[in-house]
């Protein structure tokens, strides 16, 4: 397992707690002087900015490969979802709203954050496809800002992707000249070595894990690097939910284990280049009776 540390944590948790407060502070009271249809535009630019400085301080790297949106209006992206920090790392690509279960309204802190930076909460016992999500959506579409939804609708052990919820599909599902955009995460590298699976999986959310719990983990660790890669857009046009999800699904797994075999690739040739680095500055063994290794012992 990656090396951790509780001192890491001590050094990095003031340090983050108070750069959050201020930072989300200061955003707040910026958008109360811009008029509503402003406002969802900022804190998207905001959350992204802000995030870039918490994934810096956190020691986490987030390579994108072509993160940029397609021309046409604002839409929906998917992704896959295995950690707590998903958002955080997503939205270092782009502005976005993020869609959050409706418990987050309700916890410490995290309520605050979530409603300052414009997350849209979703009531579990409600399906996503309600009209109240619908207009939700559509109104952040209308600002210019996409938003990012996880349609796997909980967090995985990081060994795959699980199947797609349709519900948050029916915001967008028949839209002309709009899109869906599928997104991968995947944890590429942990202190500097590949990510082997069962990192994956003490990474990741699971089931009967806590949120602080699970958050110290990514904090205790030196660094983490996260690759994201971006599937072909789907145009939402004349297409219903259920094919939209299909077909999101079909390219967010289809990346997802692309990176994965990368990252199995990686690992075997740092494996490889390991065992010959050892062997290259191994002490040549020297035999008794070789007269010339004896004389090179000599004074």
């Amino acid at each position: 397992m990656p090396a951790w540390s509780w001192w890491r944590i001590l050094r990095r948790l003031p340090r983050l707690l108070g750069i959050t407060l201020w930072y989300t502070a200061r955003t707040a009271w910026q958008a109360r002087r811009l008029s509503p249809a402003q406002r969802p535009l900022y804190r998207a630019r905001r959350l992204q900015e802000g995030c870039q400085i918490l994934c810096r301080l956190m020691g986490i790297a987030v390579r994108a490969s072509g993160p940029s949106l397609p021309e046409g209006r604002p839409s929906l992206l998917v992704a896959n979802h295995f950690s707590a920090l998903d958002p955080i790392v997503l939205a270092t690509c782009w502005p976005v709203a993020f869609v959050g279960k409706a418990e987050l309204a309700r916890w410490p802190l995290i309520g605050w954050l979530c409603r300052t930076y414009g997350v849209l909460f979703v009531e579990r016992a409600r399906r996503t496809r309600s009209l109240t999500f619908v207009r939700q959506v559509q109104e952040r579409i209308k600002a210019g800002v996409p938003v990012m939804v996880f349609p796997e609708g909980t967090t995985g052990p990081g060994d795959t992707v699980q199947p797609f919820k349709t519900g948050a599909f029916e915001a967008v599902a028949g839209l002309a000249d709009s899109w869906v955009l599928p997104v991968s995460l995947c944890l590429q590298r942990v202190d500097g070595g590949p990510a082997t699976p069962d990192m994956r999986r003490w990474y990741a959310w699971t089931e009967g894990l806590s949120f602080l719990r699970h958050l110290l983990r990514w904090l205790g660790t030196r660094s983490l690097q996260l690759q994201v890669r971006v599937g072909t857009p789907i145009p939402t046009a004349d297409r219903h939910r259920k094919e939209l999800a299909h077909k999101a699904y079909e390219q967010v797994q289809a990346l997802y284990h692309e990176m994965l075999a990368e990252g199995l690739t990686a690992a075997a040739n740092d494996r490889i280049f390991l065992s010959v680095s050892a062997k290259q500055t191994r002490p040549d063994t020297v035999s008794e009776n070789d007269p010339e290794a004896t004389d090179t012992h000599l004074p």
